[in-house]
């Protein structure tokens, strides 16, 4: 195929759909330096398996809280994310300044991505935090966090300050060097 019929393809379809290309141009992720929204998911699991009652980030003003986003079937969230994540949860999570918390936020493959893909995540990668599942509720479209997180696919990683503010969102957090800034806090203490 020639590049002018693609060029005279992308413009026949800028026509049909014209937010299309200034979607494509202007398309930003993440709400960082804001307020984070409330989760509302209802449906999760402690790091046992069993059910528990829905997560509430305001239960938890005045810690860190780290948000991983994850598909089962997503290569990067099995090979890059969940050991990452693993990673700060051993490190961290006994320092009692950073809560952890991981969500299927299922937005393709939902006869894959099922709820019982928690528990056997949560095993596989040795990672025995929260979990919940974000299938879209009942509208079964898309992950309800995504859209309130403006999340750009899975892995994604969210930090939340003391004050519920979004200090970082993307695909890949430098584990180590978050691993190092909890540390030295915790030494100036």
């Amino acid at each position: 195929m020639s590049l002018n019929l693609l060029k005279q393809i992308f413009f026949c379809f800028a026509l049909m759909f014209p937010s299309f290309e200034l979607n494509a141009k202007k398309r930003s992720y993440g709400i960082l330096n804001q307020l984070a929204p409330e989760l509302g998911l209802k449906d999760w699991i402690d790091g046992k398996g069993k059910k528990i009652d829905p997560i509430k980030l305001s239960d938890y003003r005045g810690q860190y809280i780290y948000l991983y986003f994850f598909q089962d079937w997503c290569p990067g969230c099995q090979k890059h994310g969940f050991p990452a994540l693993r990673k700060l949860t051993n490190a961290l999570d006994s320092t009692g300044k950073i809560k952890f918390f991981a969500i299927q936020t299922v937005f393709e493959g939902r006869w894959f991505n099922t709820r019982k893909k928690l528990r056997a995540n949560q095993e596989k990668h040795n990672v025995y935090i929260p979990m919940a599942h974000d299938d879209g509720g009942e509208s079964g479209e898309r992950s309800i966090l995504m859209g309130k997180y403006r999340s750009g696919g899975t892995p994604w990683t969210v930090l939340i300050d003391p004050s519920g503010k979004v200090i970082f969102n993307g695909f890949h957090i430098d584990e180590d060097k978050l691993i190092s800034f909890f540390l030295k806090s915790q030494q100036k203490m």
